[in-house]
C-alpha cells in the first residue's frame, strides 16, 4: 500500500500523512461505508491535532471531515469536534464566509440530530 510506504519514509506521525489518511476515509465515506471511514478520519484528525498549529485551516479541515462523518453515526460526539472546526474556520475566513457557513450548517445539523436522539431516548 502506498500509505505504508509513505509511513516508512516519513514516519507514522508526519503531517504529510494527514491528507492520505483523510482521502482513504473520504473514499470509504463516498461509498457509504461510514463505519469504515471513521477510523481513518479520526487518525487524520488526531495527527493534525498533534502536528499542526492549533488554528491552522488544515487542522480545521481534518476536524470537519471527521466531525461530518461522525455526525452520521453519533451526532452528540460530533458536536464538539465540529465546534472546533467552526472556531478555526471563523478565525481564518471570517464569521460570514461561505466556508464558515458550510461548516456551521453541518454543526447545526449535528446539534439537531443529537437533540432528536436525546428526546427519542428519553421517551
Amino acid at each position: 500500500r502506498a500509505l505504508d510506504q509513505q509511513e516508512k519514509l516519513l514516519g507514522p506521525d508526519h503531517p504529510d500523512l494527514i491528507t492520505s489518511l483523510a482521502n482513504i476515509g473520504l473514499g470509504y465515506s463516498d461509498q457509504g461505508k461510514i463505519d469504515e471511514a471513521l477510523p481513518w478520519l479520526l487518525r487524520a484528525k488526531e495527527l493534525a491535532d498533534r502536528s499542526l498549529p492549533r488554528d491552522s485551516m488544515p487542522r480545521a479541515m481534518a476536524s470537519y471531515s471527521y466531525g461530518q462523518q461522525l455526525a452520521k453515526r453519533r451526532p452528540a460526539e460530533a458536536v464538539p469536534v465540529l465546534q472546533e472546526a467552526v472556531r478555526i474556520v471563523e478565525l481564518s475566513s471570517g464569521k460570514d464566509s461561505d466556508d464558515t457557513k458550510e461548516v456551521r450548517a453541518v454543526l447545526d445539523a449535528a446539534r439537531t440530530a443529537a437533540a432528536t436522539a436525546a428526546k427519542t431516548a428519553g421517551r
